[in-house]
Parts: C-alpha cells; sequence; structure tokens
C-alpha cells in the first residue's frame, strides 16, 4: 500500500478523472471488446495449481500489476452500457485493448490522488494524515482488498436472508437454497470449460483466438450437475443478468452506482450466460436481495430486523462453535435493582475469568462515503461502528460492578464464576465494510484500560475465518488478547492478513518495534487454508506455523489439557505459553522432558524455570508426587520466589504429574516491589547472609535449603 501510495503521489501535469474515464468507456464499448476483457480475467483472477494448491500459487494476485475485482467490474460496467459485438477481432486487435485497459486504469488511480490535500498531518500520526483527504479516501476505498471469500458469499446468503424466503419466492421467484447450488455449480463449471477452451484453441487459427467459451455456460449444463430444473435455474439466474438494453446508463464516472456489481451474468443467447468473475456472483447473491426487498416500503421494516437477527445469530453460533454452550450468551440484559436495565450485550461469552462483548450492527456504507464524503463517511462509520464500541465499552464497563445483574430474555441469570480480569469488546458489521481496518484504526474513538482492552471492530467474514482457525477457547482468546496488545502497532487492509500472519509466525512484536505493515499477500496460506476446508480444493488444511510446529509435543499436549480446564489461574499459564517464542518452545519440550524422566527416576521433585524478558514475566515447571495440597504450597512459594527474583509483573507455576499430566496450575499477577520476608527467604536459599533482616521459618514452610521438603522435616528437625 505505501509503494503505491508514494508512486502515485509523485506523479505531475496527469488529465483529470473524467477526462480518463471517458476515454476508457470508449475502448470498453469498442467492437469485441468482450474478448479482451475475457483476457483480462484469466490472467488476474484464475490461478493455475499441479496436483495440490499451494501459496505461492497465489503470488500472481497480489502484485501490483494485477487488476483487482474493483477494476474489472469497472470495465465489465462500461462494456455492458452499449451493445455488445461478439465478433472475435484479429488479437493484434484484442492486445490493444488489453493495453489501453491497463494504461488508463493506472492513470485513473495516479488521478485520485493528483492532489491530495491532506491537509496539516498531525505529528502523532503523520502516516494516518496522508489517508485523511477525501481524494485518498477514495483511493483507499475503491482499492480495498476484498473482505470476504467466495464460499462465504455464497454459504452465507441462504442464512441471511433465511427468514425473508417467503418474500424471495413470492416476489422473485427466489428460492435461496438453489440460488446457492447454482452459484457453486457454475463455479465449479467455470475452470472445467476454460481448460476445454485452451485445449480447443490449439487446434484453432490465430483469428479465432477467443477465451469467451472459457467463461460461458448452458443452463442444461447447470441442471445436469444440480438437478435443479431448468425453469428454476432460469429464474435465479435472471436476477443476475445484465439487461440487454439500456444496462448502466447511469455510470458515468467512478463516483456513480456501476450495475456491473448488481448484474454479473451476461446473456450471451438463450440458454447460454457468461460468467467472468465468480466472486461477482456470490457477492450479488449475498447483496442484492437486501436491494430488492427495502424497494418494498412495506416490507423495509422487517428486512432491517431480519437482517440485525442474522448478524446476532450468525455471531452467537461461531463463538458458540468455538466456546461451547455453557460460556456463550445471546441478548444479555445488565440490570441493577428491581428490573433496571443498563444495557445489553448482543453475544456474551466467558472463558474463565475472560469475557468478550460482542455488539453486532448492521448499517452499510453509502455511495456518497466511498467517494470520499468526508461528513457520510464519519456518519456511516458512526452507524456502523462507534455505536456498537461505544455500547460494548460501556457494557463491558458494567460488567466490572458486581452489583450489576446478568440475565438472558428468557429470563435465566448468568453467574460469574470468578472477577473478571480481561474484557475484549468487538464492533460486528454484516457486510464488506471497505478498508475496516483502516478506517477504524484512524477513526475510532475509546478508552481502554488494563482490564477493558482495545476494541476489535470486524466484519461477520473475519469472525467467519477467526472461529474456524482458531476453533479453542485458548487459542481464540490468545489471539484476541494479542491483537488488542498490538492494536497500535499492526496497520494492514483487512483482517485477514492479521490472522494469516499470526497462523505463521505468533502475533509478536520484537521490543523496539513501534509500527509493522502487513502486505495483503501474507493472506495467502490463510486463503489456501480456508479454500480447502470450505470449497473442497486440494491444499493443506492448515498453513504450516502456530498449529502444527509443535504437534503432538509435550508443549502441545499441556495446551489441549489447559483448553478443558475452566480455572483462571490455568488459563492464565496457557495464554502465556502461546505468546512464548519457538526457542522458548523448544526448550519447555527438551526440559520439561527431562524433569519427568528424572522424577520417574529418583521419585524425587524436580523443577524447571524459564524467564521471559519480553514479557515480564516467566513460567515454572514442577514435577512431583506430593499431595494436592503440598503440591500447591511448593509451586507458589517457588513462583513467588522467581517472580521477586526476576523483578517480575507476573509468574506462572505448573505442577505436573511424574506421567507427564498436568496436576496443578497457578498465576502471580502484580507490580513488583521490595519484600523483607522474600528478600531473608532468598538470602538463605543462595547462601548468603540476610544481613540485617530476621525472620523466624514456620514449621510448614518449605525449606530455605531448597531441599524441597517442610522445615519441620529438614533442618528444622533438629
Amino acid at each position: 500500500m505505501i509503494d503505491k501510495f508514494s508512486r502515485i503521489v509523485l506523479s505531475f501535469g496527469m488529465r483529470t478523472e473524467a477526462q480518463i474515464f471517458e476515454e476508457l468507456a470508449k475502448v470498453c464499448l469498442s467492437p469485441g471488446y468482450i474478448h479482451a476483457f475475457a483476457v483480462l480475467c484469466f490472467r488476474d483472477t484464475v490461478v493455475g495449481y499441479d496436483t495440490e494448491l499451494r501459496s505461492h500459487d497465489l503470488t500472481k494476485l497480489f502484485r501490483y500489476e494485477t487488476l483487482i475485482k474493483t477494476e474489472l467490474t469497472t470495465l465489465y460496467g462500461l462494456m455492458i452500457r452499449g451493445p455488445i459485438d461478439l465478433a472475435v477481432p484479429p488479437q493484434s486487435v484484442v492486445s490493444g485493448y488489453c493495453s489501453d485497459s491497463q494504461r488508463l486504469l493506472e492513470e485513473l488511480h495516479r488521478s485520485m490522488l493528483s492532489d491530495p490535500g491532506a491537509g496539516e498531518v498531525d505529528p502523532e500520526a503523520p502516516l494516518l494524515s496522508l489517508y485523511r483527504s477525501p481524494s485518498a479516501i477514495r483511493e483507499m476505498i475503491f482499492y480495498a482488498a476484498e473482505s470476504a471469500y467466495t464460499f462465504q458469499y455464497r454459504d452465507l446468503a441462504a442464512r441471511r436472508y433465511a427468514l425473508d424466503q417467503d418474500w424471495l419466492f413470492a416476489n422473485r421467484g427466489f428460492d435461496l437454497n438453489a440460488a446457492a447450488a447454482i452459484c457453486r455449480c457454475i463455479t465449479d463449471l467455470i475452470p472445467t470449460r476454460l481448460m476445454g477452451q485452451l485445449k480447443a484453441i490449439k487446434d484453432q487459427k490465430t483469428n479465432q483466438w477467443t477465451l469467451l467459451p472459457g467463461f460461458s455456460f448452458e443452463i442444461r449444463e447447470v441442471t445436469e450437475q444440480t438437478g435443479i430444473p431448468e425453469a428454476r435455474v432460469e429464474d435465479v439466474l435472471r436476477n443476475f443478468a445484465a439487461p440487454s438494453v439500456g444496462a448502466n446508463s447511469q455510470f458515468t464516472s467512478l463516483g456513480a452506482f456501476n450495475e456491473g456489481f448488481k448484474y454479473p451474468l451476461l446473456r450471451i443467447d438463450e440458454g447460454t450466460y457468461a460468467l467472468f468473475q465468480a466472486y461477482g456472483l456470490a457477492e450479488a447473491l449475498y447483496d442484492a436481495p437486501f436491494y430488492w426487498m427495502t424497494a418494498d416500503k412495506a416490507y423495509e421494516k422487517t428486512v432491517l430486523n431480519n437482517r440485525g437477527a442474522f448478524a446476532e445469530s450468525f455471531a452467537f453460533d461461531r463463538l458458540l462453535h468455538v466456546l461451547g454452550a455453557s460460556r456463550v450468551f445471546q441478548n444479555v440484559e445488565l440490570q441493577r435493582g428491581k428490573g433496571e436495565t443498563l444495557g445489553e450485550v448482543d453475544v456474551l461469552a466467558v472463558f474463565g475469568d475472560r469475557a468478550i462483548v460482542l455488539q453486532a450492527k448492521s448499517k452499510k456504507m453509502t455511495l456518497a462515503a466511498r467517494n470520499g464524503n468526508d461528513l457520510q463517511l464519519k456518519g456511516d462509520f458512526k452507524l456502523a461502528v462507534q455505536d456498537a464500541v461505544d455500547q460494548a465499552m460501556l457494557c463491558s464497563v458494567m460488567l466490572e460492578d458486581r452489583g450489576v445483574t446478568l440475565r438472558t430474555r428468557e429470563g435465566s441469570i448468568i453467574t460469574l464464576q470468578a472477577p473478571l480480569k480481561t474484557i475484549f469488546p468487538i464492533s460486528l458489521v454484516t457486510d464488506h465494510y471497505p478498508s475496516l481496518a483502516w478506517q477504524a484504526r484512524a477513526n475510532l474513538k475509546f478508552t481502554a484500560d488494563d482490564k477493558v482492552m482495545a476494541p476489535l471492530v470486524i466484519d461477520v467474514f473475519a469472525l467467519d475465518a477467526m472461529t474456524e482457525m482458531l476453533d479453542t477457547p485458548l487459542r481464540f482468546v490468545s489471539y484476541l488478547w494479542l491483537r488488542a496488545r498490538w492494536s497500535d502497532v499492526f496497520m494492514t487492509s483487512h483482517e485477514s492478513t492479521l490472522l494469516s500472519y499470526h497462523l505463521t509466525s505468533n502475533l509478536w512484536v520484537d521490543a523496539g518495534v513501534n509500527l509493522m505493515m502487513l502486505s495483503d499477500d501474507i493472506s495467502a496460506p490463510l486463503d489456501v487454508a480456508l479454500a480447502a476446508r470450505r470449497d473442497g480444493v486440494r491444499a493443506a488444511r492448515t498453513p504450516h506455523g502456530i498449529l502444527t510446529k509443535f504437534a503432538g509435543t509435550r508443549f502441545d499436549k499441556l495446551i489441549k489439557e489447559i483448553e478443558n480446564s475452566h480455572n483462571p489461574a490455568a488459563i492464565a499459564v496457557g495464554l502465556a505459553l502461546l505468546e512464548v517464542g519457538e526457542e522458548s518452545i523448544k526448550s519447555i519440550n527438551k526440559y520439561v522432558g527431562r524433569i519427568i524422566r528424572t522424577a520417574a527416576k529418583d521419585n524425587e521433585p524436580h523443577d524447571f524455570s524459564l524467564g521471559f524478558s519480553s514479557s515480564s514475566s516467566g513460567i515454572t515447571f514442577h514435577v512431583n508426587s506430593l499431595s494436592t495440597e503440598d503440591a500447591e504450597d511448593m509451586l507458589y512459594r517457588h513462583c513467588a520466589r522467581r517472580k521477586y527474583l526476576q523483578k517480575a509483573s507476573a509468574w506462572h507455576g505448573v505442577t505436573l504429574t511424574k506421567e507427564g499430566d498436568l496436576h496443578i496450575a497457578a498465576s502471580l499477577s502484580s507490580s513488583w516491589r521490595y519484600d523483607a520476608a522474600l528478600e531473608a527467604e532468598l538470602s538463605l536459599v543462595q547462601g548468603r547472609p540476610a544481613l540485617e533482616i530476621r525472620r523466624k521459618i514456620g514449621r510448614n514452610e518449605f525449606c530455605p535449603c531448597r531441599s524441597m521438603k517442610k522445615y519441620k522435616h529438614c533442618c528444622g528437625a533438629a
């Protein structure tokens, strides 16, 4: 993003956006342009691979010169403004059309920021200042990475409009489940048709070469593949097919609505359609029904209510998938006294002493905001994001009040098992909100503290991906913790990039790093994994990284045991372990294994400690066969000493059985301060005189000689 931006602002002497757009429109309306458009779509959207899709196969999609969906849809929208000539022009003409399209789109991009007008630079955030002018906002929104995957649009559409099915069928002859099946079928058909056309070209004369048939399909084929009658297939397709005349006549500038998004299908002849971007059909399936229904004023209120219900129920189900039924609650009212409702949480999740407060909104970004209208942009952001964040933060603060009762709408009382240590506010939107991560970073206002974390602003697609890949409570909460902890450091255009980075490298920042910018190509491993999981693509279902590197090791075993615990101390230990680096994990595997083997041989207690200077904390592992009471005493004393000695803000402890199973977990967390008693203890342990500090050692305390026996059974026995 920065490289592209710097190339833009250093360009001078450019034509106006209107002039460039007019020339681009003429190119797209040229005879036979559709064949050039097919070439561009093949070049920039089709990915080939051998036996298995890998991250490097997606490299071309992230190159600067690759046309993105909004650019291709701009070409398509201009093309359908006039009659389409299907005659195949000479290859030199097709090549010229492609070159002109690429050149003009690049010039159009530069023209957007020919006069950035960023105004006064904020010394605290100079980079963000560059993106606050209307022209910069337009550029950022138009070229924003897509936040949803094709399969998410396709598969979530039926759920999103489940409550509107009767209206859709009665008014549009539209069956959502059939539409999703048809969309998937066409998406699968196109690659097969393209392969067939590439083979056919080899036997054709050069002046007959065209990829158009590769993007075309027949209704008959869809019926054969899905079993859905041709009439039903036609009912679905006609809702997304561009009119043969008068299509998109109002698309006279980039600021105007482009019906290319509304009509991704092109009718070639009777029974035959073309689809150049499978993504476009899935997106229209998810978005278009909303506009059909809101046009019916009698039904408008109903569809708005249904959209809000979808957001809440989807978030509830995804958190339920990760945390389990006993930990997730929907529509939780915060009450004081006799029925006084102070606030309501759309979805509340509790994991030990950690809580997630999620508020969902279904406000879309308006066309005026997309065009850089500052007032409209701020208004949209307030309604879609800021209001939800304010509500989430307010409810999070109220959760700290022990006088507040948590009650579901059904009347059930939710009792917290422990005082909350950390609360994660989340604002959720239901639609693709362009450059949401950038806008939240630049415009969001909130006050966080040690308990209520910085809010996370995401869409349903990001939540879906997060809960798919991090599908255990500890892994999911760990990501939320790291995401909040480094919210001011990472800069990215969308959440998938951060999630992918976390899966491959752990979301950690070394000391002294104040800013990290992540480019979109970092999301490739996640793209591949989700394609395998949701679309059945032959590929690795999990990126190589935090979920795979130490699978089957003692570290992995310990994490899985903690996953099943409700104990706050165990959860704190688990979260601390998930923060550590690769070398520390190797040390844990090596030395914990060693003390387990040694304890099994000599039947004596053994321990191993590891400090983490980057987080001012550490962890101690004990292996013994003591009673639970004695093991707890030993672990607590050891952790307290270690924490004091290292002047750490936190220290964690784990006691394992001789078989290596988790027995006890402990977590001490407080600011370091001088402690005379611990000074004396440590002086004795280290063989140093206690100086002027004198304290009697209790008979039931562990002996300061570090024998790991109680004082009365050791040095105090005499």
